[in-house]
C-alpha cells in the first residue's frame, strides 16, 4: 500500500467514523420518526373510503364486498396511513441502541397495516420500506452506515 493509498484510507474511515457519530445518528434516527409520523397523517376518513369513489380501496381483488369497482389507492401510495383516530400515528417512537436506534410503531393496528395476515381484508401497508428506502437508503449509499433496524410490534 503506497503512502497516498493509506491516507485515502484513514480519510475515508475517519469520514465513516464522523457519519455514524451519535448525534449523526440521533438526527437520522429523528428524520425516520419525522418521515413515519408524515406517512401517518393522511386525511381520507373511514367513511370516505367505504363509499365512491374510493369503495375500500386498501382490500384485495377488482371490487369490494358490494361488488363494487374499487377506486384509486388515496395519494397513490400505499404507504400513507390515513390518521383516522390518531392511534397508529401517535404510536411511532425511537429506541436507541448502540450505534444505532430501532424505529418503532406498536400501536394496536400497526402489525396489522404492515403485515396483513392470509384472512386480512387490507393490503399490506409498507411504510417501514417507504421510510428506509426515502430516509435511510441516501445515507447507506453516501455514508455507509449500516446498524438500524426499523420495526413494527
Amino acid at each position: 500500500m503506497t503512502l497516498e493509498e493509506w491516507a485515502a484510507s484513514l480519510s475515508d474511515k475517519a469520514t465513516q467514523i464522523e457519519h455514524s457519530s451519535p448525534q449523526r445518528i440521533r438526527a437520522l434516527g429523528q428524520q425516520c420518526l419525522d418521515r413515519a409520523r408524515e406517512l401517518s397523517s393522511g386525511a381520507v376518513s373511514t367513511e370516505e373510503l367505504r363509499d365512491d369513489p374510493w369503495n375500500h380501496p386498501y382490500g384485495h381483488g377488482e371490487t369490494d364486498y358490494r361488488g363494487r369497482v374499487r377506486g384509486p389507492i388515496p395519494y397513490g401510495d400505499s404507504a400513507m396511513i390515513n390518521e383516522q383516530t390518531g392511534e397508529f400515528k401517535a404510536g411511532w417512537h425511537l429506541e436507541e441502541i448502540p450505534h444505532g436506534f430501532i424505529l418503532i410503531n406498536n400501536s394496536e393496528h400497526a402489525a396489522e397495516l404492515e403485515f396483513p395476515g392470509p384472512e386480512s381484508p387490507s393490503i399490506k401497508r409498507p411504510i417501514l420500506e417507504a421510510v428506509a428506502s426515502e430516509v435511510i437508503g441516501p445515507h447507506i449509499k453516501e455514508h455507509g452506515i449500516k446498524n438500524f433496524k426499523l420495526e413494527i410490534s
